[in-house]
């Protein structure tokens, strides 16, 4: 059996995860034994994803030589039985009609190789020690690189001259009429309102008779950072510091924390373990952008129910 190597193409820890797993599927296919190499500036937040999947069990299939090739062929769309190497993830593999083809619905499915590593691991009986069933609802809403910020609902902190009337994003200043048709599809389907998360999480009570919830938030930091150095002529007061800024845009959050037992809202790694015990541990996760909580869970083979806000937007 041949081996083959899975350059991690850079991203969130809930495509990585992905990523690895639909390689490992092609292995089965391709017959090719396969392990993944992670570059070392790969981090979310100031997390080294090399110490992550060390957690979660993966370090055995962590391929350490670092003077390996990667230009044997472009793109896991280039496997075949007569290649073998190192391979640079291809970005479009997830919607490639030629790979959804050949997996036939296997991606769907953590590969049992992953999965019994992970249910190994430390990581795993810390989550299954923390694991409850007393009706918990996780209710986590992705902002970040994706938040959509109506600059009217936040007088005296934006510049009205400049953004009234529009919504403020990352990426810029958008009219609120063209901003599903100027964003990538992959920002806006991440993305839900504060509206849309209160009424699914009224109604998945009612469904369920469950009254706690659990607010988690990846905040404002980011989107702080980004206006106040790249974008501060969009505010009104151009001496406002970033943390003032992240508080007064968490305002937007507020609706979501009446009657929450917890909320866990930031992004440092210790946050960041506090999500992923807090959320795994509770019964129904209600997410726009599940990502590596929902990989996480068919991982540790989790009972847990997962509830999108809105239906996802069409490309």
């Amino acid at each position: 059996m041949m081996n083959s190597t899975l350059l991690i193409h850079k991203s969130g820890f809930g495509d990585m995860l992905k990523q690895i797993n639909t390689f490992f599927h092609l292995s089965d296919i391709y017959s090719f034994n396969p392990k993944i190499f992670l570059p070392k500036k790969i981090k979310r937040n100031t997390l080294n994803s090399h110490v992550f999947f060390d957690e979660i069990g993966f370090s055995s299939i962590v391929e350490t030589n670092s003077e390996l090739s990667f230009d044997k062929a472009v793109s896991l769309s280039e496997i075949s039985q007569k290649t073998s190497g190192t391979y640079i993830f291809d970005k479009i593999c997830y919607n490639n009609s030629r790979i959804e083809e050949i997996l036939d619905g296997r991606e769907r499915k953590s590969h049992p190789r992953l999965r019994a590593l992970a249910t190994q691991s430390n990581f795993h009986t810390e989550v299954r020690k923390r694991k409850n069933y007393t009706n918990t609802i996780a209710l986590h809403v992705r902002r970040g690189d994706v938040a959509q910020i109506n600059a009217d609902d936040f007088p005296g902190i934006f510049d009205k001259t400049t953004t009234g009337g529009r919504i403020v994003h990352c990426r810029g200043l958008f009219e609120k009429e063209n901003i599903e048709i100027e964003l990538p599809y992959g920002n806006r389907r991440r993305f839900a309102d504060t509206h849309a998360h209160l009424e699914i999480l009224n109604l998945t009570k009612d469904r369920l008779g469950i009254d706690n919830h659990i607010l988690i938030s990846d905040g404002f930091d980011r989107m702080s950072r980004i206006l106040i150095n790249m974008r501060p002529y969009l505010l009104h007061k151009e001496d406002i510091s970033i943390n003032a800024l992240k508080v007064v845009l968490e305002r937007e959050l507020h609706p979501l924390m009446d009657r929450a037992q917890k909320t866990i809202i930031g992004e440092t790694n210790s946050l960041f373990y506090d999500t992923i015990f807090t959320a795994l541990g509770s019964k129904v996760i209600i997410s726009q952008s599940a990502g590596f909580l929902k990989e996480l869970s068919n991982l540790f083979e989790l009972d847990i129910e997962f509830i999108s806000p809105t239906p996802q937007p069409e490309r």
